[in-house]
């Protein structure tokens, strides 16, 4: 029986295989490589991004990827960390960053004999990203280093838009309100949750806006979130009608007949009063198609309400059992009140987050790349 050679391929990375931007490619591209009809043999890929890094972490920590021995390599060289300029240069001079790509390369290549290396580029950017002016620049050094090298390029940077769309990048609906220091979104599968929904709230398509259809006047009702708080949350729920809504959060004990507050499950804010069911007053309005921010602190197990720079007093959840759920909802059923929630992570300019952009613009550039890699290697 012949054994062919294993086929092994490191991913050695910042964001580009980990983090913001990824969407996860590279253990997709791991659960799908071995039905690709070129894998004629053992296929094994090591997932080694580390998000954030400079070239100077990827050089520092190269000895760890010689030590695998792979067949393959896909790396970058950390230009989008390298590059940013806050105005008294950037975070890693042009000059660095070139050795640092020389010697990263060059150390794979003296530990590993034979080993095939494609360098990879990332993204552009949004036009906020003024501090990374010279990203490109940067890129173009990294190609000219492994070209030098006599290595691959799969430049991913020139197909993606530049620069990018700021609504795809920072999100079409972004926070309105600044987010306290520690406190984030969610996740960007977070939503309401159409399994925990009172009579009378309609949810929209999006499970993102919920209003009151009026048939269930004079009784509260609500819809929770689909995940729960934690940590330091923040989210945002831009007011449909201030008159009888109620934005806050409830545990999974609290009734979906009832407004957030109204019972001791839960905490609730009226923004056509500023009062605070379960606390004291915020001591601010909201007017209808105005934003309030609210942070909870699951450590401290205080809840905050905001409206722009204004911040309530923390009102204590200590007494709620289990963990809690953004919940929006009203004291009576008059149609129209309700709101239209933000709870996703904001973009930051730099890593596009709308659905499909790596779909787009790397994974098929990936996938080709490999299948001809494997073919070559098992002819």
């Amino acid at each position: 029986m012949q054994i062919r050679k294993p086929f092994v391929l490191a991913c050695y990375d910042t964001s580009l295989g980990a983090g913001r931007l990824s969407a996860d490619w590279v253990p997709r591209l791991n659960g799908i490589i071995r039905g690709f009809p070129e894998a004629k043999g053992p296929v094994v890929i090591h997932n080694m991004g580390h998000g954030g890094w400079t070239s100077n972490d990827l050089l520092a920590g190269v000895g760890d990827v010689v030590a695998l021995k792979p067949s393959h390599i896909f790396t970058e060289g950390g230009a989008v960390n390298d590059c940013p300029d806050f105005g008294s240069g950037p975070a890693i001079s042009r000059t660095t960053h070139n050795a640092n790509n020389t010697a990263m390369l060059g150390a794979m290549l003296a530990g590993i004999p034979g080993v095939d290396i494609t360098l990879m580029t990332m993204s552009s950017v949004s036009p906020s990203q003024t501090a990374r002016s010279q990203l490109g620049t940067y890129y173009a050094d990294e190609i000219a280093t492994a070209t030098g090298l006599g290595l691959r390029v799969l430049d991913n940077y020139t197909g993606w838009p530049k620069p990018l769309d700021p609504l795809k990048t920072y999100g079409a609906t972004p926070f309105a309100i600044t987010p306290t220091a520690g406190f984030s979104g969610l996740i960007g599968t977070a939503t309401f949750d159409a399994g925990a929904v009172g009579p009378g709230m309609v949810l929209s398509a999006d499970l993102l806006t919920a209003t009151s259809n009026g048939s269930h006047s004079g009784s509260g009702m609500m819809v929770k979130g689909n995940t729960a708080l934690t940590g330091k949350a923040h989210f945002e729920v831009t007011v449909a009608s201030a008159a009888d809504t109620v934005i806050g959060i409830a545990n999974a004990a609290a009734p979906v007949t009832s407004y957030p507050g109204s019972t001791t499950d839960g905490v609730g804010y009226f923004p056509g009063s500023g009062n605070v069911a379960g606390g004291s007053n915020a001591g601010f309005t909201v007017p209808p198609g105005g934003v309030l921010g609210v942070e909870v602190d699951t450590v401290a197990q205080k809840v905050f309400f905001m409206k722009g720079a204004l911040r309530s007093s923390g009102t204590d959840i200590s007494g709620i059992a289990g963990p809690v759920f953004a919940a929006v909802g009203v004291d009576n059923g008059n149609p129209g009140n309700g709101g239209t929630a933000k709870f996703s992570v904001e973009g930051d300019g730099l890593h596009p987050i709308w659905l499909g952009a790596v779909d787009t613009y790397l994974f098929p550039n990936v996938v080709t790349l490999v299948r001809s890699l494997m073919a070559a290697w098992w002819p």
